[in-house]
């Protein structure tokens, strides 16, 4: 399986709203479409995005953003966000390029920590997660989710 890793283009916003129509998640489209938006309006000034393709279909993304109220100030902090993979696709690595792919950005510009929220009870992130480094931070501001860290070299 041939995985590429690229930039995403401010246009593309539909891609990602594809993933979950494939999954047939269909009540999580209209917030999604709606984040979505917001997201790819900021692409190359507040955030970059990356998609992961297999033959040309999206099957993950992942967002790096660089200013998020509380965590990431830009500067020396950023967030790790929107990190999804499509399910036919799990665990064969996908997350673990696109995680890579945005901590190589990070320290292209000279961020020393990276941030991100999980749920509390995604046990398979949080696993997958702390292989790659990722450690507790402290609780989310939603009660539901953690937030983790790591310090890019």
């Amino acid at each position: 399986m041939n995985v590429v890793i690229r930039l995403a283009l401010s246009s593309e916003r539909n891609k990602v709203i594809d993933i979950y129509k494939r999954e047939n998640l269909y009540n999580e489209i209209a917030l999604v479409a709606r984040k979505a938006e917001k997201e790819f309006n900021e692409v190359n000034t507040n955030r970059v995005i990356w998609f992961a393709e297999v033959d040309g279909l999206v099957v993950g993304v992942i967002q790096l953003v660089f200013s998020h109220a509380g965590l990431a100030d830009g500067i020396e902090s950023a967030i790790l966000h929107h990190l999804r993979i499509s399910k036919d696709f799990e665990g064969k690595g996908i997350g673990s390029q696109l995680i890579k792919t945005a901590e190589e950005e990070s320290k292209k510009r000279n961020i020393k920590i990276l941030y991100l929220e999980v749920e509390k009870t995604n046990e398979r992130a949080k696993l997958i997660y702390g292989r790659l480094g990722y450690k507790y931070s402290k609780e989310g501001t939603d009660p539901s989710e953690i937030i983790l860290t790591k310090q890019i070299d």
